[in-house]
């Protein structure tokens, strides 16, 4: 990953950063959210499970592939989902 800055008024302006490689984790979750709320429910499962690749112990990217499973009739796959994000946040109350 290559994290580049550019400044525009010289070493007193604001910073834009450009970051080369893998996106954070939370675009994986956007994404998701943006894919199930247009229906497309295998895109969702499959952007949660990009991010899970990259970090197994986030819970709401759980949460997020088992709602996407569930809305693809994934029923048991969804419940493991639900399952695994309760077991890394107890306080989760989405996947409860």
């Amino acid at each position: 990953s290559i994290l580049m800055s550019f400044s525009s008024n010289g070493a007193r302006g604001s910073k834009i950063y450009l970051s080369i490689g893998r996106p954070p984790l939370h675009m994986y979750a956007k994404r998701a959210q943006d894919l199930l709320k247009k229906g497309d429910y295998q895109g969702a499962a499959d952007a949660a499970q990009s991010g899970l690749d990259e970090d197994p112990r986030d819970a709401d990217l759980w949460n997020l592939k088992g709602a996407a499973l569930r809305s693809l009739g994934l029923v048991h796959e969804a419940e493991r989902c639900f399952a695994e994000a309760l077991r890394l946040d107890p306080r989760d109350r989405a996947s409860s």
